[in-house]
C-alpha cells in the first residue's frame, strides 16, 4: 500500500496483537510455569510470530534511515534554495526600511508583568523574548543582517523600559543582565535620537519611591529623547535624577497617570524643551504648569466640558490637530452662545467612553472652517461599555459641518451606533469626502447597524434627467469593517462596479464630466461571517484591472 499524499509505500505490520491477545500472554506470564507450561503447537506459533516482528523491526529500521535521508535532504535542499533567496538580492537600503518596520520597539523588562485583569505572569521567556527584543535577533541572523544591524543607530533607538520598585530588586547584582542590555542599546544607538516608553510601578503605595537604576542611565541621555512616554505608580518628581531635565530634541510628550490627574510638577519636569510638538495626558491637568503648551501642533487631552477644551485651545493658539476624551467625572455641559472659530484645526479625533457622547460638547459649541479629518471612535471592552448605547448627535453634526464651511476629506466612524439614515445625512454634508471607514463594532445588543442596503444604494450613482447622482461623489477609498450576518453582498458588487472606471476608458470620461471620481480602493472586512467566493469574482476581475481590493472574512483572505 502506499500513501495517498507522498506515495511513500507504507509498512503493513506482520504483527498486531489484540489487547486481549497480550493480557492472555500477561497472565501466562504471572500464574503457569513448569517445564510444560507451553504445549509445543503453541510453542511453534509463537516462534513463528516471533520471526514475522523481527521482520517488521527490520522493514521499520530501513524506513527511518530513509527517514532520517529524507530529513537530511530536505535540509541541504533548503541550505540550497537561501542561495537562491531573493532576500539575498535586496539592496542593504530597501532591507534596512524592513528592519526600520520590524524593529520599531525593542521592550527591556526586569520583572514579572502581572496583568491587573488576570493576574497572570507575562514575564518574558523564549520565543517571546525574541519578539520583544526584534533588533537583538534581526542582528544574530547573519554577517550581513549583523552588519547592517549594528551601522544603523536608529534599529536600537527604540525602547520600551519596564522597572518595578520594591525594597528587594533594586539591587544593582539582580539588574546587571537588565542593566547590561539597556547600555547596549543605548551605546549602539549611537547619537541618534530616542522613542521611549517608561513604565515604573511599586509593590505596594507604602513603599518610598526608589531611584530605579534604568532611569538614572537613561536620563545621563535626556539630551536625545524625541519621544518621551511614561506611565506608573509614582509621579515623576518623585525621581530626583528628572528635576532638572533638559531635553532639547524632545518632539512628543505622553504622560499616562494612574492617578485622578497629572500633576503640574511633572509637566513642568519637560518645560526646557524647546522643540516639543505633541503632549498626551490621560487626566485632566491638576494646575497650571510651566510646559510651552504654545508650540504644541498636537494635543491629546481628557476634557470635563466643552469650555476646557476652549481653554485648550486658547492656551494652544499652534494647534493643528487634536484627540479628545470625556473626563468620567465630567460636568454638564457649558455651551457658548455663540460658538467659537478656530481656522487651524485641521485633524480632529474623539474617542466616546461613557453614555454621555463627548462630540456633544464639540460639535454644537465650535467651528473649524480648515477641518480635513475627522475620526469618531468609541474606546473600551465590552464590559467597560456603559449600560445603553450613546444616540448619534445627528443635528448637531450637520449644523457643525454646515456651520464651519470645512472640507472634511477623511471619515471615520468605529464602533458608534448610528443608524442608517443618520449616516446617510451625515455624508450628504461632507460632498469633499476622498477616504470614508465605517466599523460597526457591536458592543450593545441596542446598538444600531449603519451599514444597511440603503446605505450601500445611496452609494451606487444613479441617473437623473440630464446629471448622475451620487451620495460621496468623490470617494477614493472605502474601508467597511461589518461585524454582522446579514450583509448585501451583490448590492455592494454592483456598487463597487459602478464607482470603477478603467482609466482611459470612455466610461472614466464620460464620468469625470458628471463629478463622479473613480474609486481606488476597497477593503471589506467580516468578523463574523464567510466570504462567498462566486459573488465577489467580479471584483477580483476590477482587481486585476488596477482597482485595489481586500474581502477577508472567518475563512480567510479571499481576494
Amino acid at each position: 500500500m502506499e500513501c495517498s499524499v507522498c506515495g511513500r509505500k507504507i509498512i503493513e505490520p506482520r504483527v498486531n496483537l489484540s489487547p486481549t491477545e497480550l493480557a492472555e500472554l500477561k497472565t501466562i506470564l504471572r500464574l503457569e510455569f513448569g517445564p510444560f507450561v507451553v504445549n509445543p503447537v503453541r510453542a511453534e506459533e509463537l516462534k513463528r510470530t516471533l520471526a514475522l516482528a523481527d521482520k517488521d523491526i527490520e522493514d521499520i529500521e530501513s524506513n527511518v534511515v530513509c527517514l532520517r535521508d529524507q530529513q537530511r535532504l530536505e535540509h541541504q535542499r533548503a541550505t540550497l534554495r537561501s542561495i537562491l533567496s531573493g532576500m539575498r538580492r535586496l539592496p542593504n537600503e530597501t532591507l534596512l526600511r524592513i528592519f526600520e518596520y520590524v524593529c520599531d520597539e525593542n521592550v527591556l523588562q526586569n520583572y514579572p508583568l502581572y496583568d491587573s485583569d488576570s493576574e497572570r505572569s507575562t514575564k518574558l521567556t523564549p520565543p517571546m523574548t525574541i519578539a520583544h527584543l526584534p533588533t537583538m535577533a534581526v542582528s544574530s541572523v547573519c554577517s550581513r543582517w549583523r552588519e547592517l544591524a549594528l551601522s544603523s543607530p536608529s534599529l536600537w533607538a527604540g525602547l520600551t523600559v519596564k522597572t518595578l520598585i520594591t525594597t528587594f530588586n533594586n539591587q544593582a547584582t539582580s539588574l546587571l543582565g537588565f542593566i547590561s542590555t539597556l547600555d547596549l542599546f543605548l551605546t549602539r544607538s549611537s547619537d541618534w535620537p530616542l522613542r521611549l516608553a517608561v513604565e515604573i510601578r511599586g509593590d505596594t503605595w507604602e513603599i518610598e519611591p526608589i531611584e530605579p537604576i534604568s532611569l538614572t542611565h537613561l536620563t545621563r541621555h535626556s539630551h536625545r529623547w524625541k519621544i518621551f512616554k511614561h506611565r506608573g505608580t509614582y509621579l515623576l518628581t518623585d525621581y530626583e535624577t528628572l528635576s532638572n531635565l533638559q531635553c532639547p530634541s524632545l518632539t512628543e510628550l505622553d504622560i499616562n497617570s494612574d492617578g485622578y490627574w497629572v500633576a503640574s510638577t511633572d509637566l513642568d519636569c519637560f518645560e526646557h524643551s524647546p522643540r516639543l510638538r505633541a503632549l498626551a495626558l490621560n487626566r485632566i491637568p491638576q494646575d497650571k504648569s510651566k510646559i510651552p503648551y504654545h508650540q504644541l501642533d498636537h494635543a491629546d487631552f481628557v476634557i470635563n466640558s466643552s469650555g476646557a477644551l476652549e481653554e485648550v485651545l486658547r492656551k494652544c493658539p499652534s494647534l493643528k490637530s487634536f484627540e479628545l476624551q470625556l473626563e468620567h467625572y465630567h460636568s454638564e455641559p457649558s455651551l457658548s452662545v455663540i460658538p467659537g472659530t478656530w481656522r487651524d484645526i485641521t485633524s480632529i479625533v474623539i474617542r466616546e467612553y461613557h453614555e454621555q457622547s463627548c462630540s456633544e460638547l464639540v460639535f454644537p459649541s465650535f467651528s473649524f472652517p480648515s477641518l480635513n479629518v475627522l475620526q469618531v471612535e468609541r474606546l473600551g471592552s465590552i464590559e467597560q461599555m456603559p449600560s445603553k448605547p450613546t444616540d448619534w448627535p445627528g443635528s448637531a453634526f450637520i449644523s457643525f459641518v454646515c456651520r464651519s464651511c470645512c472640507m472634511i476629506t477623511t471619515f471615520t466612524i468605529r464602533g458608534i451606533s448610528l443608524s442608517d439614515l443618520d449616516l446617510i445625512g451625515a455624508l450628504r454634508v461632507m460632498p469633499s469626502l476622498l477616504h470614508l471607514e465605517i466599523d460597526n463594532e457591536v458592543w450593545h445588543m441596542k446598538q444600531q447597524n449603519p451599514i444597511t442596503l440603503p446605505l450601500i444604494s445611496s452609494l451606487t450613482p444613479r441617473q437623473s434627467s440630464n446629471s448622475v447622482i451620487s451620495l460621496v461623489p468623490k470617494l477614493h477609498s472605502l474601508r467597511l469593517l461589518f461585524d454582522g450576518t446579514t450583509f448585501y453582498d451583490r448590492a455592494f458588487v454592483s456598487m463597487i462596479q459602478s464607482r470603477w472606471f478603467k482609466p482611459g476608458s470612455d466610461l472614466h470620461t464620460a464620468n469625470s464630466r458628471t463629478g463622479i471620481s473613480c474609486i481606488r480602493s476597497v477593503v471589506l472586512r467580516f468578523s463574523r461571517r464567510e466570504v462567498n467566493v462566486e459573488v465577489y469574482k467580479p471584483l477580483r476581475v476590477l482587481d486585476e484591472d488596477g482597482l485595489r481590493v481586500v474581502v477577508i472574512g472567518t475563512n480567510g483572505v479571499q481576494i
